[in-house]
């Protein structure tokens, strides 16, 4: 006899309603997600659009994360435009923005080639110093990336 796992279509039409309603739920929400994602992008201009991400909407809060405290702030002057366009424009309610800065390694990677003085690998390692781990070994690393490419 074969085990090969199933496919989600198999799960669907399968007699298991938990894990088939979980599915279908998951699925729904992906979907609404996508959908919420595109009117949020279309409020904000592109430029802001590609340095955030809406990631949820709970109990009337919109959940979006950002790559800088920048991001943020350009947000947070546009939050009463966002929430009115989602309140004539989608189906869930929505009072307030919740914005999580989280910096992608890209974005850091960006900021610590433009500074200027000292060489990128030596301003990390200073980073370093003052970090718990796992961060502080992230740091290193990165750092060492820096060294190798100055090397080349």
């Amino acid at each position: 006899m074969s085990r090969h796992p199933k496919t989600p279509s198999e799960w669907l039409r399968s007699g298991q309603k938990t894990l088939s309603s979980t599915l279908r739920h998951y699925a729904q929400f992906a979907a609404q997600l996508s959908h919420w994602q595109q009117l949020f992008q279309q409020c904000v201009d592109k430029n802001t659009s590609q340095h955030c991400q809406l990631l949820n909407i709970r109990d009337g809060q919109m959940i979006i994360q950002v790559d800088n405290g920048s991001w943020a702030t350009r947000l947070k002057l546009q939050q009463a435009a966002i929430i009115t366009h989602f309140r004539h424009n989608a189906t869930v309610p929505v009072q307030s923005l919740s914005i999580k800065v989280s910096p992608s390694m890209n974005s850091f990677e960006k900021s610590i080639k433009n500074q200027k003085g000292s060489s990128s690998a030596e301003r990390l390692l200073t980073m370093a110093e003052g970090c718990d781990e796992p961060l502080k070994s992230e740091l290193k690393a990165l750092a060492a990336k820096f060294t190798a490419n100055d090397k080349d």
